[in-house]
């Protein structure tokens, strides 16, 4: 039977085959051999380990100075120059490792002056912990590095037990000074005035080389002149205890405590007075508080005055009229005093030089106030004068050779004031100053001989320096105009 016939009856189905689309090769079979094995590397690449991250770079500068490491689990810092270790932590930051740097690290600072050429200043003083009543010396250096930038650096602060001789601070000093290995190039050491310091500068003479010093040790004792001004207010403030006593327990009282003070700020509200200034209250053994606490309350002389009138049980006595009157005197006066003060403290800035000037300036305006109207001026005047004189003949001679490198003054400036302060003498004065001049000048050129430098003839006239920094201390004097020379 035919297949065809069989058929024809029923439904029949034909499968034809149909191109298929063209599944896309995986890359590693791709129909191009190069190709080919260009994937397979690229997927071998992917299958390799990544390199291990490079460690964090550290940014702080102050990892130049230690080095990272890791003990028991735990990061550290080990400091290049001592070995001492520090946490490492990143969490902990870098303060503590910049202190270390900066304050601590003695190996460091003792290269400080590797290579230093020139001579260093020494500052030093003692300070008591009141809460410890343990002595404690700071010594502080101050010298121009190779690029003349004026720098100062605390050397030491260490506690020095009792008794606090001549001999005791000196031998802290002299270990000091050998620690930095500068004994030998010290140029002047800055002490307060007090006999135990006179006796320190006779032991150091005897410790140190004599033929390192400057001048085989003449300058060797430098008076710290913030601190003669300090002695020269507090002998004049003596005068005038009693009425300062007074303003000062007025400060006191309404300082005590903060309700008191919220009262008194209110009651000068309401008696339309300037609250801007606020109550200061003095240290005793500094006078430049003094001054301040005085000007604080000059403003409030009012308010103190009511006050007291509206409860007389309040326990502070108020300063009389009288009291108030020389208060503004003394402001008016000390205002000179304060301004050289802040003066004389900078750090930042060369001060040798501006020394000479204000304390001439301050010797002439104590002149002007010995003829004061005012008895109390001239008696307060006078003990100031009386402590002026007993320090200005250790302090003139280096002062003024320090005034005269300024070229802004110049041996004029030495010859001006001393005309104003020594009169007829002047001259004398003048020319020891110039010989001390020339026999620095040797010791810097040890060749050459004090008869190849030829002494100019002065004037002896002068003329006042002409960019005198006021001091706006109300006197006329120091209205004048500027010139540059």
């Amino acid at each position: 039977m035919d297949t065809e016939d069989s058929s024809a009856g029923s439904k029949s189905f034909s499968f034809s085959p149909s191109p298929s689309p063209e599944l896309p090769l995986p890359k590693a079979m791709s129909s191009h051999p190069e190709q080919q094995n260009h994937n397979i590397e690229e997927e071998g690449k992917m299958n390799e380990p990544l390199p291990p991250r490079p460690p964090k770079r550290l940014k702080s500068e102050v990892w130049n100075h230690f080095e990272k490491t890791t003990i028991n689990g735990e990061a550290k810092a080990r400091c290049l120059h001592c070995n001492h270790l520090f946490s490492g932590n990143s969490k902990k930051g870098t303060s503590h490792l910049k202190d270390h740097i900066e304050l601590r690290c003695t190996k460091k600072h003792m290269k400080l002056f590797d290579g230093h050429e020139g001579r260093v200043a020494i500052t030093t003083d003692m300070w008591t912990a009141s809460h410890q009543k343990k002595g404690y010396m700071a010594v502080t250096s101050h010298f121009i590095d190779d690029q003349w930038v004026l720098r100062n650096k605390t050397l030491w602060f260490v506690y020095v037990p009792c008794p606090h001789t001549a001999n005791m601070l000196a031998q802290v000093l002299v270990d000091t000074l050998n620690v930095y290995n500068i004994a030998e190039k010290i140029s002047f050491v800055v002490l307060d005035n007090c006999t135990t310091n006179d006796a320190l500068i006779d032991v150091l003479q005897e410790k140190f080389d004599y033929d390192s010093l400057l001048c085989c040790g003449e300058f060797l004792h430098v008076h710290c002149s913030a601190h003669i001004l300090n002695l020269i207010v507090q002998d004049g403030l003596e005068v005038i205890g009693s009425g300062i006593e007074r303003i000062r327990n007025c400060v006191v009282f309404w300082s005590s405590t903060q309700n008191r003070l919220q009262k008194f700020e209110d009651k000068a509200r309401s008696s339309k007075v300037d609250c801007s200034k606020k109550l200061s209250l003095n240290c005793k053994t500094r006078w430049n508080s003094t001054y301040l606490m005085l000007q604080s309350a000059l403003p409030y002389k009012s308010v103190f005055a009511n006050l007291k009138t509206q409860n007389p049980k309040f326990k502070f006595v108020v300063p009389s009229q009288r009291d108030w009157e020389l208060a503004e005197i003394i402001c008016d006066k000390l205002k000179r005093f304060h301004k050289v003060t802040e003066l004389f403290s900078g750090r930042k800035y060369p001060t040798t030089n501006l020394f000479f000037r204000q304390v001439c300036e301050i010797k002439l305006a104590l002149c002007s106030w010995s003829n004061s109207n005012e008895q109390v001026i001239r008696d307060m005047t006078e003990k100031m004068v009386e402590k002026f004189d007993k320090y200005w003949s250790n302090i003139n001679g280096i002062l003024s050779v320090a005034a005269i490198l300024d070229p802004r003054n110049k041996l004029e400036c030495v010859e001006f004031y001393f005309n104003e302060i020594y009169g007829d003498e002047a001259h004398v004065k003048v020319d020891k100053i110039r010989s001390l001049l020339y026999d620095l000048l040797q010791e810097y050129h040890g060749k050459f001989e004090i008869e190849d430098f030829v002494s100019p003839t002065s004037s002896r006239t002068g003329k006042r320096p002409t960019d005198f920094v006021t001091c706006d201390g109300g006197d006329d004097f120091d209205k004048r105009p500027a010139r540059v020379t």
